[in-house]
């Protein structure tokens, strides 16, 4: 979570800092490549008038969103989440060296595995 404060002098400037805080996590969030989803959150015991919160698709994890009647996304709506299945359990972990390895794309080739089961 990040908070995010300014010190306008009315609404209108505030209106206006808060549209820039979007714009500018919305284009660190592209950057990032994940398929993301600002949605509208809640303001907390803090207070405010409102508050977004940007959500990413994971594998592993739930494959629904919720949200309460009245309530909607922001932005785009999440498609489903596909199953992945996952091979047999080991019986123990097992040490696999990976020098040079910087993705989970790399790992999952050297251990001839798919991304989805690193």
């Amino acid at each position: 979570m990040k908070d995010a404060y300014t010190f306008d002098r009315d609404a209108e400037g505030l209106n206006a800092a808060y549209d820039k805080h979007i714009v500018a996590y919305d284009r660190i969030f592209d950057r990032t490549g994940l398929e993301w989803y600002r949605v509208e959150g809640d303001v907390g015991m803090m207070g405010g008038l409102g508050a977004h919160e940007y959500m990413a698709r994971a594998r592993p994890g739930r494959t629904r969103w919720r949200s309460r009647p009245g309530t909607r996304p922001t932005s785009r709506s999440p498609p489903p989440i596909p199953a992945v299945e996952l091979p047999p359990a080991l019986p123990a972990p097992e040490a696999v060296a990976t020098p040079g390895m910087t993705t989970v794309d790399s790992v999952a080739r050297e251990l001839g595995s798919r991304p989805e089961r690193c």
